[in-house]
C-alpha cells in the first residue's frame, strides 16, 4: 500500500503541472453546485449534494490548497487532458483514504478494545467528518457572534461583519449567474473551462453593491491568499493548518477566486479568531465568544420555552460556599435542561491523530463542561442549594423533577464530535439525569428553529439520550432529521445504529426554505409533525405541547411514543367513540397498552364533573394498570364535544400483587385482548409490524352489576 506521504508527494507533482486550476474548477463545479431541471430545488436534485463520489469539504480544502500552493500557470486543457487528470485526483483521494485506515490490517485492528478511539481511527473521523452546520447558519450566525466586536473591526479592519456577509454574499450570487450562463450556452463553450464560474473581480462586486470600494476591498483583503504564499508552505500533509480555509479568497493577476462557497461563510465565522490574535484586544473578543455561547444558547431555546422559563449565569451555593454554576437553564413543569457552553477549538496536533491531544482537547472542550453539568443535575434537587442571578437575586426553584438533561455545547464547529463525545465521555445517569447531550450552537439553532414545541424539544432529547452510545454517526442533525421523519425509534433487535448523513437531506431543505426563502420547498419535512396535526390525535398533542403538567405532558410523550400505524388505529377509534357518544350521551372509552415503555393510557369521553369522573377513571386506571402489571398508566377524560382534556390521573410504582384488584381483573376479563387498542411494534425504515387490535367493548346492560366491582347497576356507575 502506498504511503500517504507519497501520495500528498503525488498530489503536490499533479497540482503543480500547468493548467491543473481547471481540474480544481471542474472538480469544485461537479462537488459543490447542484445542477436543477426547472426552475426550483427540490428533494430529487437535492439528495445528489449526499452522492458519496463527491469530494468531502476537507477533501476539496486539501485539493485548493495544493492547487494554490503548487500554481505554476494556468492554460486550458484539452478534453482528454482534463478528464485524465481529474480521473487522477479522484484516484488519489481514494488511495488517500485507505492509508488512513491501514486496510491492510483492518481486521486485525477492529478487534482490539479501543479500535475507535484509536489515533488513526479518530484522525479519520476528523478529516472525513461531515459538514454539521448550514451555509446560512454560518452567514446569519457569524453577525450574532461578533456584533460586540463591531466597534473594533471598523476601526482595525474597516468593516463590520455584516458589510463582510454583504460582499460575501454578492460573490456566491456572481458566482451562481455566471454558472447559469455557461449551462445554458452550448455545451461546447461551457466544457472548455469551468474556472469562469468561480472568477470575480472588485468591479463587479462594487456594481452590486452599495458599499464604499475601500470598505469592500478591505473585505477581500482579509480573506486573501496568492499563489505560493508563505501561509502555505506549513502545509505538508492534510491536518496541518490549511491557509486557504482562513483566507479562502485566492487572488491570481487582477482577478480573484472563490472555489468553495461553505468554506467562504465558515471562515467568517471562524477566521476573527485569529484577527484578534495577538492584540491588546485578544482577551475582550475571547469573554465576548464566551458571553455569546450563552446568549446565544439561551435566546434560541426561548423561543420555543418562553423567556420566563430560560435562566442564564445562575450561581448555585450551599451555605456561603459557592458550589456550582448553570451557563443556562431551562426549567418548564418538572423537566430541566442543564446547558454548560465552551469555546473551545480542536488543536492541529489532535487533527492529527495525537491520541493524547485529542483526549486533552476534549477534556477541555467537553468533558470538564459535563461534569460542572453534571454537579448542577445533582445539585438543583437538593433542598438546602441556594440558586442566584447574575444581579444576586435569589431565583425559586423546584426541587421535585422528572427529568433533567445534562447537555454540553460548543461555539465553534468540532470535527466528529459526536464520534469523539461516544468514545471519550463516560456518563454517570439514574431515574431522573439522562445520559449527556453533547452539541454545538448550530444544532442549537436548527432544533429550536424545526421542533415546534416544549413537548417535542424534549420527546427527542429523551429519545436520544436513551439511544446512549449505541448510535454511530457523524453529527446529531442525523438523529433529529430522522425523529421528524418518523420519529426516533429502532427495531429491538439492534444493538447498534450507523446513521448515514443523507438522512437529513429534507431537513436541510427546510432549513434553507426557511433561511433563504427558497419557494415550493416544504417548511417542514413530511413525518411526525406534519401527518398529524388535523387529526383528533394533533388535537391532543397540541394540548400537550406547551403544557407544564407533567401529567398531561405524559400524555404527549405516550402518543409520540407510538408509531405510525397505531396513530392511524388509535385516531379510528377515536372517532368511533365519539360518534358513540354523540348518539347516546353516555360515557365511552378506549384503552392503549404500550408495552415497550411498560405502560399505557385510558381515555373517557364524558362532558361529567370532576367528582364524577375522577373516581370512575380512578377505579379504571387502578384496574388496568394492575392487570397490564405495568410500572405506570395514565388516564384522562376528553370533552367528546371540543376533544379538550380534563380530569387526569398519572400513576407511576411498581407493581404487586393485590387480592382485591385481582378479583375485579377476573370478573371484569380485563386480561381479554379485545378490551383494549393493542400498540404494534415500531415502523423503521418500511419495516412494517404487527397491526393493533381495534378496542371492541364488551357490551353490558345497563341494568347489569357494574363490572367495576361497585355492586351498583351499570347505569349508575360507570355506565353513567
Amino acid at each position: 500500500m502506498v504511503s500517504e506521504q507519497n501520495i500528498f508527494q503525488e498530489f503536490e507533482n499533479l497540482a503543480s503541472e500547468e493548467g491543473f486550476i481547471e481540474v480544481l474548477a471542474s472538480i469544485a463545479f461537479k462537488d459543490t453546485f447542484i445542477v436543477v431541471e426547472g426552475e426550483n430545488l427540490n428533494n430529487e436534485s437535492f439528495i445528489k449534494s449526499y452522492d458519496k463520489t463527491r469530494l468531502s469539504k476537507t477533501e476539496l480544502a486539501t485539493l485548493i490548497a495544493l492547487t494554490i500552493k503548487n500554481y505554476s500557470g494556468n492554460i486550458i486543457l484539452s478534453r482528454e487532458q482534463l478528464s485524465t487528470k481529474i480521473n487522477k485526483t479522484y484516484h488519489l483521494f481514494e488511495e488517500l483514504h485507505k492509508s488512513f485506515l491501514n486496510v491492510e490490517n483492518l481486521q486485525e485492528q477492529f478487534s482490539s478494545d479501543n479500535f475507535f478511539s484509536s489515533g488513526p481511527i479518530m484522525r479519520e473521523s476528523i478529516y472525513y467528518s461531515a459538514e454539521g452546520a448550514f451555509k446560512h447558519q454560518y452567514r446569519d450566525i457569524s453577525q450574532i457572534r461578533y456584533k460586540a466586536d463591531e466597534a473594533w473591526l471598523k476601526q482595525n479592519k474597516c468593516f463590520t461583519i455584516a458589510e463582510l456577509v454583504s460582499v460575501v454574499s454578492l460573490i456566491e450570487r456572481i458566482q451562481l449567474q455566471k454558472a447559469n450562463q455557461l449551462l445554458n450556452s452550448s455545451i461546447e463553450n461551457w466544457e472548455k473551462s469551468f474556472l469562469p464560474i468561480f472568477q470575480f473581480n472588485l468591479k463587479e462586486i462594487a456594481q452590486e453593491s452599495q458599499l464604499p470600494l475601500e470598505t469592500i476591498q478591505a473585505c477581500l483583503n482579509i480573506l486573501l491568499s496568492c499563489p505560493k504564499d508563505k501561509g502555505l508552505n506549513s502545509f505538508k500533509s492534510v491536518d496541518d493548518f490549511n491557509y486557504t480555509n482562513a483566507c479562502p479568497i485566492i487572488q491570481i493577476d487582477d482577478n480573484y477566486y472563490a472555489f468553495s462557497t461553505q468554506t467562504l461563510w465558515e471562515s467568517i465565522y471562524e477566521s476573527p479568531f485569529f484577527w484578534f490574535k495577538d492584540t491588546a484586544y485578544n482577551d475582550q473578543a475571547s469573554a465576548n465568544r464566551g458571553v455569546f455561547t450563552e446568549f446565544f444558547t439561551a435566546s434560541r431555546l426561548a423561543t420555543i420555552f418562553g423567556q420566563e422559563n430560560v435562566f442564564t449565569n445562575i450561581d448555585v451555593f450551599k451555605g456561603n460556599n459557592k458550589a456550582g454554576e448553570i451557563d443556562v437553564l431551562v426549567v418548564f413543569g418538572k423537566l430541566a435542561l442543564i446547558i454548560q457552553a465552551k469555546s473551545k477549538k480542536l488543536t492541529i496536533s489532535a487533527r492529527k491523530g495525537n491520541s493524547q491531544q485529542i483526549e486533552k482537547d476534549f477534556q477541555a472542550a467537553i468533558e470538564d463542561a459535563y461534569n460542572q453539568a453534571l454537579d448542577c443535575c445533582r445539585l438543583i434537587q437538593t433542598q438546602d442549594a441556594i440558586f442566584k442571578t447574575e444581579t444576586g437575586d435569589i431565583l425559586e426553584l423546584s426541587r421535585e423533577y422528572k427529568t433533567i438533561l445534562p447537555i454540553c455545547v460548543v461555539s465553534d464547529h468540532y470535527p466528529a464530535l459526536a464520534t469523539q463525545a461516544r468514545q471519550f465521555l463516560e456518563s454517570a445517569k439514574d431515574e431522573v439525569i439522562k445520559h449527556p447531550f453533547v452539541t454545538d450552537v448550530f444544532f442549537i439553532d436548527t432544533l429550536s428553529e424545526m421542533l415546534p414545541s416544549p413537548l417535542h424539544v424534549f420527546d427527542f432529547l429523551i429519545k436520544r439520550s436513551d439511544y446512549g452510545n449505541s448510535l454511530l454517526l457523524n453529527h446529531e442533525l442525523s438523529t433529529l432529521a430522522l425523529y421528524i421523519q418518523q420519529n426516533l425509534y429502532f427495531p429491538d433487535e439492534f444493538n447498534m445504529v450507523m446513521l448515514d448523513d443523507n438522512v437529513t437531506c429534507d431537513l436541510e431543505l427546510s432549513m434553507m426554505a426557511r433561511r433563504d426563502n427558497l419557494k415550493d420547498i416544504p417548511l417542514v419535512p413530511d413525518g411526525l409533525l406534519t401527518r398529524y396535526l388535523d387529526t383528533y390525535v394533533g388535537k391532543l398533542l397540541k394540548q400537550a405541547s406547551f403544557s407544564k403538567s407533567y401529567e398531561i405532558q405524559k400524555i404527549g410523550f405516550n402518543i409520540l411514543s407510538l408509531d405510525e400505524s397505531t396513530i392511524n388505529f388509535f385516531n379510528e377509534a377515536i372517532e368511533q367513540m365519539l360518534a358513540k357518544f354523540k348518539k347516546d350521551r353516555i360515557s365511552h372509552d378506549l384503552t392503549l397498552p404500550i408495552s415497550a415503555s411498560n405502560t399505557g393510557l385510558t381515555i373517557h369521553f364524558n362532558i361529567d364533573n370532576h367528582d364524577i369522573a375522577y373516581p370512575r377513571l380512578k377505579k379504571h386506571v387502578d384496574r388496568r394498570k394492575y392487570s397490564q402489571k405495568a410500572q405506570s398508566w395514565i388516564g384522562f377524560c376528553v370533552n367528546p364535544y371540543t376533544l379538550e382534556i380534563s380530569t387526569v390521573i398519572y400513576e407511576d410504582f411498581e407493581w404487586s400483587y393485590s387480592s382485591e384488584l385481582q378479583a375485579l381483573v377476573n370478573n371484569y376479563k380485563m386480561n381479554n385482548k379485545r378490551n383494549v387498542l393493542r400498540k404494534g411494534g415500531p415502523t423503521v425504515s418500511g419495516i412494517k409490524t404487527t397491526q393493533p387490535i381495534r378496542n371492541t367493548h364488551l357490551k353490558i346492560g345497563r341494568n347489569e352489576s357494574c363490572p367495576c366491582g361497585s355492586g351498583s347497576k351499570y347505569k349508575r356507575c360507570c355506565g353513567a
